[in-house]
């Protein structure tokens, strides 16, 4: 398959802050760790904050030794439909708040996810997993979409097996995330893939990666006829190290996409964002970021220590979808002006 780069503007995420894609949906939340890459994982952090702060798809708690609060593995039959709601295209990293092939997702399950993927053609649907031995096992009992990339995780070279599984699948594009890169992956057997993501851990404590690691992994690539992406060196925050190797960025692409439509000044208040950052409550649209306070929406006397909370209604009342970024942030789909505030006392 052809090495494409993508065109400047096109990462432009209007619904997620991480780099390799636009939008994120979870139809169910929630994991347990299985092998090293899990041990500093976003989004259980994420799903700590967000049960303590009332959110009805982050209440379940999951095994201490492998999960954590807010974090068991739940399905949400109610989330199924929110792609079916996006008109412009997109290209969508599903289950960033879990994994769809975990043992407590039944197929027939994964079969309803994939449906909805079938039948919402103009996006692109992205998804990945640790579980890959499963993957293989259930691969041919799905109907596998073709606007479905497939992909593994892969970040020392104990886990290269991940890759045999995936290459069973009949997936339109088969990829590999070597995020976080925690070793050497040494000699990389890339036949039937067609994209490898890479980069390094982020967060408190967060594990160094090697520059010999991601060289050796984008050479693979290059001799292989494979498109790289490099998404970060990580560090304390997921910019810290920037995203350059050896001077130039790579953001590869194993196909062109379409590009979502890019909002404009007349349609921006239907693109705006709600996010939660450490309790704070923020509105951002593609031209500005600034305090839930000081918005058009919240002109009006404000007592001391009150805050407000969005209850995540969207224009006809149904819930909105969490999204999610590895720099902590946690986004809700709303339109501003149907927006409900629940005072929070």
């Amino acid at each position: 398959m052809a090495v494409t780069a993508r065109p400047y503007g096109w990462g432009v995420a209007d619904r997620s802050g991480i780099e390799w894609t636009e939008a994120t949906w979870n139809p169910t939340t929630g994991c347990d760790r299985v092998s090293p890459g899990c041990d500093r994982c976003y989004a259980q952090t994420l799903a700590k904050r967000l049960k303590a702060m009332g959110s009805p798809k982050y209440q379940n708690d999951g095994d201490p030794s492998t999960s954590g609060p807010g974090f068991r593995l739940t399905l949400h039959r109610s989330s199924l439909d929110v792609p079916r709601r996006w008109s412009a295209p997109r290209l969508v990293f599903v289950d960033s708040m879990s994994d769809l092939f975990h043992d407590d997702v039944p197929p027939g399950f994964i079969a309803q996810v994939f449906e909805v993927i079938r039948e919402t053609p103009q996006h692109t649907y992205q998804v990945l997993t640790k579980r890959a031995q499963r993957l293989s096992r259930i691969a041919p009992e799905l109907d596998w979409p073709p606007n479905l990339w497939m992909g593994v995780s892969v970040e020392t070279r104990r886990y290269r097996f991940r890759i045999d599984h995936l290459r069973q699948v009949p997936a339109a594009v088969r990829f590999v995330s070597a995020e976080p890169l925690l070793g050497p992956l040494g000699e990389l057997d890339l036949a039937g893939i067609d994209w490898v993501i890479a980069g390094g851990e982020s967060g408190a404590g967060a594990r160094p990666m090697e520059l010999d690691w991601v060289t050796e992994l984008r050479d693979a690539c290059i001799s292989a006829g494979v498109a790289f992406f490099f998404k970060q060196w990580g560090g304390r925050t997921p910019k810290a190290g920037g995203r350059e190797l050896e001077g130039k960025l790579w953001d590869e692409l194993p196909v062109r996409v379409a590009p979502a439509e890019q909002p404009t000044r007349k349609s921006a208040a239907h693109d705006w964002l709600v996010s939660i950052r450490e309790g704070a409550y923020w509105i951002r649209d593609t031209q500005r970021l600034e305090t839930w306070e000081s918005s058009a929406m919240a002109r009006r006397p404000r007592r001391r220590n009150e805050r407000y909370q969005a209850t995540g209604e969207i224009n006809d009342g149904r819930d909105g979808e969490f999204l999610t970024d590895e720099e902590g942030q946690l986004r809700e789909e709303i339109a501003p002006h149907t927006v409900k505030r629940t005072r929070v006392t």
